[in-house]
Order: structure tokens, then sequence, then C-alpha cells
């Protein structure tokens, strides 16, 4: 038998059995997923920061336009600027309040060890997923129709 343990060409021998059962939530899963709730949080500060600061933009561009300072030009498009800040203040409130509780719910597993908190996390992480996704899938066709519009003024002019 001792010649067999030396055959290089004998099959290997693994260990397939379960390391832990269904459910089971690891110290090692909840160290990565306390990393990632780090990174979640400190996004989401960043998104409601960014946030903050085009409310304070868009009010002292409207103070600035009361005076006369700024020229505001047509109304209508007066109202359509502030409707794409409103669209984009809500894309980035969606954005962040799913990071925040992604965070959230990662942080409560350390405590609690329950699968049931990393299935909630998931599912915020599953939604803010889904948010970029549609968002970057709106902003290339936006893109893509800007780009055709400009290369297209471009051969009149030309």
């Amino acid at each position: 038998m001792e010649l067999m343990e030396d055959n290089v060409y004998a099959p290997p021998k693994a260990d397939l059995t379960r390391k832990h059962h269904d459910g089971e939530v690891t110290t090692l899963m909840i160290d990565h997923l306390q990393t990632a709730a780090k990174w979640a949080r400190v996004l989401s500060v960043i998104g409601y920061i960014v946030m903050i600061m085009m409310i304070i933009g868009g009010l002292v561009v409207l103070f600035f336009a009361s005076l006369g300072r700024i020229p505001m030009g047509d109304p209508v498009e007066a109202a359509v600027s502030v409707v794409v800040l409103v669209i984009c203040l809500f894309i980035i409130f969606k954005i962040s309040r799913f990071l925040q509780k992604y965070a959230y719910f990662n942080r409560q597993l350390s405590d609690s060890y329950d699968v049931l908190d990393l299935i909630e996390g998931q599912e915020y992480f599953r939604r803010y997923v889904k948010w970029l996704g549609i968002n970057f899938g709106i902003y290339v066709v936006i893109g893509g129709i800007a780009f055709v519009f400009l290369i297209g003024l471009g051969m009149i002019r030309g």
C-alpha cells in the first residue's frame, strides 16, 4: 500500500463533505460583509452630501436669479431645470438610502448572526444594483442620442 500513496497517477483525495449547514452565517462571511457595510455607509453619506450641495446650489441660483444677476431666460427652461434637479435628487436619495439600509443590516448581522438580516441586507443591495443599472442604461441612451445629434450637427455645419 505504501507504493500506492506515492503514485502520482492516483486520484486526488478531496474532502467533499459540507463544511457548514444551510442557513449558517460564518464569521468569515460577517467579516467580509462588515467591510462592505463600511464602504456602503461611506458612499451613502457621500450621496447625502451631494444632495445637500445640489439643494444649496439650486437655492443660490434661485436667489441670484430673483435679484436679476443671473438671466433665467425662458420660464419653460427654468421649469425644466427644476424638474431635472428634482429627478436627480430623487435618484441620488434612493441609491443612497439603499446603500444605507444595506450597511445597517450588515452591521446588525454581526450581533445577531441571523440569516434573515443577511437576506434583508442583500435585498437592499439588489435594489441598489438594479437602480444603478437602470440609470446607467438611461445615461448611455441619452449620451448616445446626444453624440449622434452632435455628430449630425457637425456634419450640417461643416
